[in-house]
């Protein structure tokens, strides 16, 4: 098991927890944000080539973030990047177990002796520990314990505004991408307020203005606004990211990553089509934009990598007798999957020795409740 600060529990038994928690942390975020970088996707495809030794210590570290599901990303590279080198010290009773673990790894410095006479009840111990510390001064902890990446300062973030920013930028990006290829009917209307109106940002602002009645007018320039702010963070962030920080609103000026002739042979890959993020080819953005959807999108991908984690799990605690079958199909069928555990055999010998997340998907899509009584 492995301690992550940025996760709810801090700590899961189980694997699938652990990446659905992690799912609703930055670190998605930040692999969604490093995804989004043009540089980044031209790095991973030269194989961390780079002039920028700070750009390429972040291609060491978080590695292709463009060639598999955040599921398998996350099982190979978060304990290296994000889980705590030991986990984080808590408030202990003094035993000989802690103090040889203090005097083994060297954190005498790290920890506050406390002498706790026996006979107070806890209440007077609360009180005179509180008074003993009233002029304690919390220290940084030591790098022992610290990982080697971590989300910087969220202060002035919130999730749901980073994955809002997300759509409108990938709207944005797909409506230029298509506007050159000439695939738009009537191009002219795909303007911000389409953007905005399209996203619901007229709904959200709609609702922050509270009482206060605005005229159309000024509340479609808001929009506008709005739109132009996400797409400016989105690209600051990205830029941020790249140099691994994240999230940072900062702006930095723009480092030289590339050699000439590395420059000239990114861009040639880019103008040839072959640089499309992934968040721009949704099946909803193609929908938006009146074009045919991809028959399976990188979401569609991401659901079918979560439930084959999550099968592997449940598999698993079957075996071992920590759920019952019943109990495993109940756990699924909450997440809406209705598929059975003792279809996992079955499903695994399609393929083998192993078995797709897309067939795994498939069969649960297909496997719906009976409506007989």
């Amino acid at each position: 098991m492995r301690d992550f600060k940025q996760l709810s529990n801090i700590r899961y038994l189980f694997h699938a927890h652990e990446v659905a928690a992690a799912k609703r942390s930055y670190y998605y975020l930040w692999w969604r944000y490093l995804r989004l970088s043009k540089n980044y996707w031209w790095l991973c495809r030269v194989k961390g080539d780079t002039v920028n030794l700070q750009f390429k210590s972040v291609y060491m570290d978080f590695g292709n973030v463009f060639e598999v599901s955040f599921a398998d990303w996350w099982a190979t590279h978060s304990k290296g990047l994000f889980a705590l080198k030991m986990p984080e010290p808590t408030v202990r009773l003094m035993d000989s177990a802690v103090q040889y673990e203090l005097s083994r790894y060297h954190m005498d410095d790290d920890f506050f002796k406390v002498a706790v006479p026996k006979h107070l009840t806890k209440t007077q111990i609360l009180e005179q520990l509180a008074e003993a510390l009233k002029f304690h001064e919390p220290s940084l902890l030591s790098d022992r314990f610290q990982s080697t990446s971590d989300v910087a300062s969220t202060k002035g973030f919130k999730k749901h505004i980073l994955n809002e920013a997300i759509r409108v930028w990938s709207l944005q990006q797909a409506i230029n991408r298509h506007k050159i290829a000439g695939n738009l009917l009537r191009p002219e209307r795909f303007t911000q307020l389409w953007i905005g109106k399209k996203l619901g940002l007229m709904r959200d602002e709609a609702r922050s203005s509270g009482l206060r009645i605005k005229s159309e007018e000024r509340q479609e320039q808001s929009i506008k606004v709005k739109v132009n702010r996400y797409i400016s963070t989105v690209e600051t962030l990205i830029s941020n990211a790249e140099r691994g920080v994240f999230p940072s609103s900062e702006k930095i000026p723009p480092a030289k990553l590339w050699g000439e002739g590395q420059f000239r042979a990114m861009n040639s890959a880019v103008a040839q089509g072959q640089w499309i993020p992934a968040e721009t080819a949704t099946k909803e953005i193609a929908g938006m934009l009146g074009l045919e959807q991809p028959a399976q999108d990188w979401l569609d991908a991401e659901r079918e990598s979560d439930l084959a984690v999550l099968l592997v799990d449940l598999e698993d605690q079957v075996f071992k007798k920590k759920l019952t079958i019943p109990q495993a199909n109940e756990l699924l069928q909450s997440r809406g999957y209705f598929l059975d555990v003792d279809d996992i055999p079955k499903l695994r010998s399609k393929s083998g020795a192993d078995y797709f997340a897309s067939a795994l998907l498939s069969d649960a899509k297909n496997k719906r409740p009976s409506s007989d009584p």
